[in-house]
């Protein structure tokens, strides 16, 4: 008799404690990127450059606005098939900081 794997459940997509990034390739292109970049001295040009007398939408985590700006200029990218890119890619997640 054939085993139904429809009856096993869901097996578990990442190996560990469910945190992302201890199960991504650390030779994969975004996750050395992620880790050579200067993200905190990039948040604070960042911040420095929003004016506070604007209203508006509230800021998002630089690291997810900068990184995804470059997802899109180096895969040459949409807006939309930047979002789509990193909804569907776990290094690129890593790479904005999502995990």
């Amino acid at each position: 008799m054939r085993k139904v794997f429809s009856s096993i459940g869901r097996l578990p997509l990442f190996i560990g404690d469910g945190n992302l990034s201890e199960s991504l390739d650390k030779s994969n292109r975004w996750y050395q990127l992620a880790e050579k970049l200067p993200w905190a001295k990039m948040e604070q040009v960042y911040i420095s450059r929003l004016d506070p007398r604007r209203k508006g939408a509230t800021n998002l985590p630089a690291r997810l606005v900068l990184g995804a700006m470059l997802i899109q200029y180096i895969e040459k990218l949409t807006d939309r098939g930047t979002i789509t890119a990193i909804q569907e890619n776990p290094y690129m997640q890593y790479f904005v900081g999502l995990t």
